[in-house]
């Protein structure tokens, strides 16, 4: 029987680009706008370590002047004060792709595959990454505000309404919230939130919008895929962000409730096994030789692997805002 998975003379692409001349340039490629891993603290895992597992440790305890006492001249003082860890363990995992072509599809193709697979196969990886990323940070959160209401049950059952959309009020309100939780900021002094288009176009609607964007630099971001900033936050935006529809806490890429991630500096951390492929720089893997499963080397194969893992490590420091959208078609 034959492989359906493998990609041959036999497949309904290769057959079309047999029977007819064509023109071989390509359409391009549906890619993402990702962001979830460059806000990411890495903690690289030695080689050698006979663990797969990093303990990483969060500060519990922040300055406190209760902790500051008055001294008394020439009298010891007992009062002590102390720094509180919280020990946070995150095991890494391995992840994967394959794919493999016959070797008459190999020599008469009109296409480098090759090419075609890998590329492919680092677009799908780059998503993985970040959608691992985002699913940690939104699962495991603590701040969470829905517009309009204050539950998901409430925000499921009502009609998109510029009461529950995102708005430069409620970023004003988010940004101020994290300040009062003393969340560190990013480099320039600046929070950060990951937004879906569906957000960014309500937020954009908005008539203090363009009062309150003050992000003009000539045209340059400091970050890809910045599309503004208000009230000390910069906006990004993302195509792989949170969605749901039913249920909270389950990715439903065709709901109509949207979530967006407002962080400080330090809020989520990503661990590489240092010395071996990590899901953020994968090795490929290319194998065109016979053995004994392939002895005639009937098919080639192209695949990549590597390791990852991902954990929040603030959650006080992250506030996630599900809201629905009066965006067209949305």
């Amino acid at each position: 029987m034959a492989d359906t998975n493998m990609y041959t003379t036999a497949s309904n692409t290769y057959k079309t680009q047999s029977q007819n001349y064509f023109n071989k340039k390509l359409l391009a490629t549906a890619v993402e706008l990702l962001q979830m891993q460059r806000l990411c603290t890495l903690y690289p895992l030695p080689k050698n370590m006979g663990t797969k597992t990093v303990t990483m440790f969060k500060r519990k305890t922040s300055g406190n002047a209760s902790d500051v006492k008055e001294l008394t001249e020439g009298t010891p003082d007992n009062n002590w004060s102390k720094t509180e860890l919280e020990s946070l363990d995150v095991t890494i995992k391995q992840y994967g792709d394959k794919s493999k072509m016959s070797d008459v599809a190999s020599y008469t193709e009109l296409f480098n595959q090759l090419k075609l697979e890998t590329e492919r196969m680092g677009e799908s990886c780059a998503l993985k990454v970040d959608q691992l990323i985002m699913e940690e940070a939104v699962k495991n959160a603590t701040q969470k505000l829905y517009a309009g209401g204050n539950d998901f049950a409430t925000l499921k059952g009502a009609e998109a309404s510029a009461t529950n959309v995102l708005s430069c009020k409620k970023v004003l309100a988010i940004s101020q919230l994290l300040k009062k939780k003393r969340a560190p900021k990013f480099a320039g002094g600046y929070y950060v939130a990951v937004l879906t288009p569906e957000q960014v176009y309500d937020l954009q609607q908005d008539a203090d919008w363009k009062n309150l964007n003050v992000h003009n630099r000539g045209g340059k971001a400091i970050y890809k895929n910045e599309v503004g900033e208000i009230h000390g936050v910069k906006i990004l935006e993302t195509t792989a962000g949170w969605v749901e529809s039913t249920a909270e806490n389950t990715l439903d890429e065709a709901g109509d409730i949207f979530t967006g991630l407002f962080m400080g500096r330090d809020v989520l951390g990503s661990v590489d096994l240092a010395g071996a492929p990590s899901a953020r720089k994968p090795v490929f893997i290319h194998n065109n030789k016979a053995d004994k499963s392939d002895p005639l080397n009937q098919f080639q194969t192209i695949g990549w692997k590597g390791f990852f893992a991902t954990k929040l490590l603030q959650p006080e420091w992250l506030v996630t805002v599900r809201t629905k959208s009066l965006m067209p078609n949305a």
